[in-house]
This record gives structure tokens, C-alpha cells and sequence, in this order.
């Protein structure tokens, strides 16, 4: 029975301390245009270093081009301006696709818009998109367990391994129950 219980163990332990934490890369909407977003270093920029972005747009009506669009990203932080810069499409290869590179200055909550503009009226309908980016790492070292951004990714091990910790504790338990019960003699189980 224990030899049992402390396979298991192993298997969900090895299971849940396996599974790594995806960095989800961000889905920004205006209408019917849409950007996927990503910063590296893995969608956590860190203050002080250049963060690269870059943007996937998709369009449902399938109108939308970078070579045909006035596009532009800014970078602000409490409603001022930090930076500004026109997308262009990264080669001919991603008509789609544009990146720009920014160094963030402080810890912080940012906003990045990206506005979009027809050079040709009615090309495809204006755009603005905005969404927060939070700035929380200071250095390049590997963020820590007690982070709380990383210890919310990590929240499925620790919820695996909570299990696994009681699941094993209440098998000790039962086992000693069970071996103390065949061990009195005269007492009767119900």
C-alpha cells in the first residue's frame, strides 16, 4: 500500500513540477482590427532595458495593410508622452507584422496606443487601440518565487503540490489508523 502511495506521490509531483508557465501574449482590439501584442523579454519588460514589441494586426474584413496605414505607437505614463514612433511592416514577406523598441525609465503603469489611419479614405475604418503594460522588474535576474506576478503564474504547481502534500499526509494517517487497529486485539471494527 505505501509503495503504492509514494509512487503516486512521485508521478503528480514529477507531473505538476513539469508543467512551465506560458508567457500569453496580449490581444489589443479596435473594431473589427486587432493586434497580438508580445514584448519581449517574455511579455515582462524590465526597467532599464530595451523592450523590442512587436504587432501581428488581423482585420476581419481583410482590408487592413501596414503599407496602406498612418500608424503609429505611442508609449505614455500618466498622460504624458514618452515616446512615439510610425509602424511600418517589419519586411514585404509580413504586410501584417511591425516592431519598435523602447526602454522603459521606472517601474510603473504604462499605456501603449496604437492608432491607425487610411492613407486612402475608406481603405478601412480608423482605428485606437490602447492597453496597460506594468513594468515590475527592475533588473535582468529571473524573477523570484515571492514576486507576486510570478507566484500567480506558478499557481498551478502550488495547488499540485498542495495536494499531493495532503493526499500523501492523509494516507499516513489512514495507514497508521489501519495498522493500530489490527495491532488491538478485541476490538471489533464497525
Amino acid at each position: 500500500m505505501m509503495k503504492k502511495v509514494i509512487l503516486i506521490t512521485i508521478f503528480f509531483l514529477t507531473l505538476s513540477l513539469g508543467a512551465a508557465p506560458v508567457a500569453a501574449h496580449i490581444l489589443v482590439t479596435a473594431d473589427n482590427i486587432g493586434a497580438t501584442l508580445h514584448i519581449d523579454p517574455d511579455d515582462d519588460p524590465i526597467v532599464g532595458q530595451s523592450a523590442a514589441f512587436f504587432l501581428e494586426f488581423k482585420d476581419t474584413e481583410n482590408k487592413f495593410l501596414l503599407a496602406d496605414c498612418r500608424c503609429q505607437a505611442f508609449i505614455n505614463r500618466e498622460g504624458e508622452e514618452l515616446y512615439f514612433t510610425a509602424l511600418k511592416a517589419i519586411n514585404d514577406n509580413s504586410p501584417l507584422s511591425a516592431s519598435f523598441q523602447f526602454k522603459f525609465p521606472a517601474k510603473g503603469s504604462y499605456e501603449l496606443v496604437i492608432k491607425g489611419v487610411p492613407i486612402d479614405a475608406g481603405a478601412f475604418n480608423e482605428f485606437e487601440m490602447r492597453e496597460t503594460i506594468a513594468v515590475e522588474r527592475e533588473d535582468g535576474s529571473a524573477a523570484t518565487l515571492i514576486d507576486s506576478k510570478n507566484l500567480l503564474s506558478h499557481w498551478p504547481k502550488l495547488v499540485g503540490i498542495l495536494v499531493i502534500v495532503i493526499f500523501v499526509a492523509v494516507s499516513v494517517v489512514m495507514s497508521k489508523r489501519q495498522v493500530r487497529k489490527q495491532s488491538l486485539p478485541g476490538k471489533k471494527s464497525l
